[in-house]
């Protein structure tokens, strides 16, 4: 559903049912009813649902996984350098992994210091 929201089109047509332009089915409708009642049910912060997440009872029941994006670390770093120029808000970072080295590789990168 979210793929086919995403290329606006009705699941029908994205799984090849049927031809783009035409009606919406009943089923496509209640599809897409059915995906907007499932993400407003989410907590905006963390994605879980809201009955579970916000339950005065289950307060001490979440474990918090740690975990590390090299890439978003990558970004922010590099958007440091921006932090006072004009509407740093409007400036777009992106990272592309470099190919990784071999020993061989890193080992001569350390000679040639």
């Amino acid at each position: 559903m979210r793929a086919a929201r995403a290329w606006g089109v009705p699941l029908s047509v994205l799984r090849l049912e049927r031809t783009p332009g035409e009606r919406w089915t009943e089923t496509d409708a209640k599809l897409a009813q059915a995906l907007l009642t499932y993400e407003a049910a989410l907590c905006p912060n963390c994605g879980q649902d809201r009955h579970e997440s916000m339950d005065m009872e289950s307060d001490g029941e979440w474990v918090v996984e740690e975990m590390r994006c090299h890439s978003c670390t990558a970004i922010g770093r590099a958007a440091k350098k921006f932090e006072n120029a004009e509407v740093p808000s409007a400036l777009s970072l992106a990272a592309e992994r470099r190919p990784r080295l071999t020993p061989e590789q890193v080992a001569a990168r350390g000679s040639a210091g």
